[in-house]
């Protein structure tokens, strides 16, 4: 028998605004839009009142899981909650008899596993995965377990909020669900996004944090990346790491998180991580927009290398500029050909302003505030300078579509998808109009894009739809599956072509 388990690194976990106890009518509340320029009012669920969680010491053994009976706070309003000693983020899970040949598609559905209302070509399959509040980035271990960054604080365009930890997601009993984040996997009485058993709240263990970020650092949470034996993650204002070993899902008692690169001058939180093909390791910093060209401050809106060791006093704590003249360089992915980020541009910006997929180029200069693209000057610029010199996007999107996270399909992937970018589209505020995954073939040996624009892979997201939520992160997985969130609803789905076999263990 097989044992799967939970792993958080966590903030003061709450139950908090939007993130879904009970059934409730929806509010009007003031956002920032979906690239966070202006102010809007848009409808976002009420799903759950704001309750805090109390957050006892635990002392957690790594073999046993000892617990020191914490008290949690109910959500419900009951009363608050002893866990009882017994491995609360333990669970005995029988892997399924796969017979050799099995696809992913043959496995059967459950009524939480099923997704409806979808648009999907001939020879897919999909099926929900799991649950979580506000699955903003995701990331593969070594080992192949999923690992889910939850963004605490709301997000612009009115997702999230989450649970402000790392949570791992595993699949143990190999029957196309995460083990423990679906309805079927007890009690949440504490609303922290995953049950009561599966260790939420006794797995809390507050890790200090150097620098400024304090405990409630970890509401920040967001890139995160596997390298060098090391969890790496960012906060708002810093980046970290801490020791990883494979099949690790929860963080060892001490651990103190090494501060990488302090990034506090960034104005916008949502920075992603990415590990070069030479070994290098950057990290992405954002605007929320600029209307004076050039832009004084090239850290608004670059990417940067920063150290991978602490010890590696080459590189300043600031990190260095790789890149510059983006306005959000989004979801920044990292292949052996080369890395690749979703710009998302002005929203106000009209055609021939467009958001993109780049490729991060040492030395290059993207163009914004002063050019929509190469030879293509923005209404900021005011002749002021040229645009001869930026470098080209290499696939577009009308703005507000939004592209977030992307990825390379495997070469096993039927034609013609095989090799292709697949970019999740997180929609236009409000409306989420133009959510889903989009799909821009490429050449399987160089990897260069045969078309500037991208077409639809599947639909049925938005406001008002079976599925009424966003598409926000992309990633496949090492056995091939196309793995993908909704920030919006805080649901986990992957897709499958329907030859796609189980591998073996």
């Amino acid at each position: 028998m097989r044992r799967a388990s939970f792993f958080v690194v966590p903030a003061l976990l709450s139950c908090v605004t939007a993130i879904g106890c009970t059934d409730s009518p929806s509010m009007p509340v003031n956002v920032n839009d979906a690239s966070g320029d202006a102010d809007v009012v848009i409808d976002v669920p009420l799903d759950r009142p704001d309750v805090a969680i109390d957050l006892p010491d635990a002392t957690i053994d790594r073999a046993d899981v000892a617990i020191d009976q914490p008290i949690v706070r109910r959500c419900d309003g009951g009363e608050p909650l002893a866990l009882d000693a017994t491995p609360p983020n333990l669970r005995d899970v029988t892997p399924i008899d796969v017979p050799p040949g099995t696809t992913w598609c043959d496995l059967p559905q459950t009524s939480d596993s099923m997704v409806r209302g979808v648009t999907l070509p001939d020879g897919f399959c999909i099926r929900r995965y799991g649950r979580l509040a506000h699955p903003r980035v995701m990331q593969f271990a070594p080992n192949g377990d999923l690992f889910i960054a939850s963004w605490k604080r709301g997000g612009p365009g009115g997702t999230g909020p989450g649970i402000g930890a790392i949570v791992v997601a595993p699949d143990d009993d190999r029957d196309g669900v995460a083990d423990n984040l679906g309805p079927n996997a007890g009690a949440d009485l504490n609303c922290d996004g995953v049950a009561d058993d599966l260790g939420s709240v006794v797995n809390a263990v507050t890790l200090p944090l150097p620098g400024s970020d304090g405990i409630d650092g970890w509401n920040d949470v967001h890139g995160i990346l596997f390298a060098n034996g090391h969890l790496y993650f960012t906060t708002a204002r810093n980046v970290y790491r801490i020791p990883y070993t494979p099949g690790m899902r929860r963080v060892a008692p001490g651990t103190t998180p090494e501060l990488l690169a302090d990034i506090s001058d960034s104005v916008r939180p949502t920075h992603t991580l990415a590990m070069g093909p030479d070994g290098a390791l950057y990290v992405t910093l954002g605007n929320y927009g600029l209307f004076a060209c050039p832009n004084t401050n090239p850290r608004q809106g670059a990417v940067l290398r920063i150290r991978s060791s602490p010890t590696d006093t080459s590189i300043p704590l600031m990190g260095t500029i790789v890149a510059q003249g983006f306005r959000n360089p989004m979801y920044m992915r990292c292949h052996a050909w080369g890395c690749y980020a979703a710009e998302l541009t002005d929203d106000g910006w009209t055609a021939p302003g467009r958001e993109k997929i780049m490729k991060i180029e040492s030395g290059q200069n993207y163009g914004y505030p002063c050019c929509y693209d190469r030879n293509l000057p923005s209404p900021a610029n005011g002749g002021r300078q040229s645009c001869a010199e930026v470098t080209p996007s290499l696939v577009g999107f009308p703005v507000g579509y939004t592209p977030f996270g992307h990825d390379f399909a495997p070469s096993t992937w039927p034609a013609p998808y095989a090799n292709a970018l697949f970019i999740g589209l997180h929609g236009q505020v409000g409306s989420w109009n133009d959510t889903g995954i989009n799909w821009a073939p490429a050449d399987p040996t160089t990897h260069a894009f045969m078309s500037e624009s991208a077409t639809r892979f599947i639909s049925g997201w938005g406001r008002g739809t079976a599925n009424e939520g966003r598409v926000a992160e992309l990633l496949f997985a090492p056995d091939g599956r196309l793995f993908f969130t909704d920030d919006q609803q805080g649901h986990i789905y992957w897709i499958a072509p329907t030859s796609l076999r189980i591998p073996s263990r």
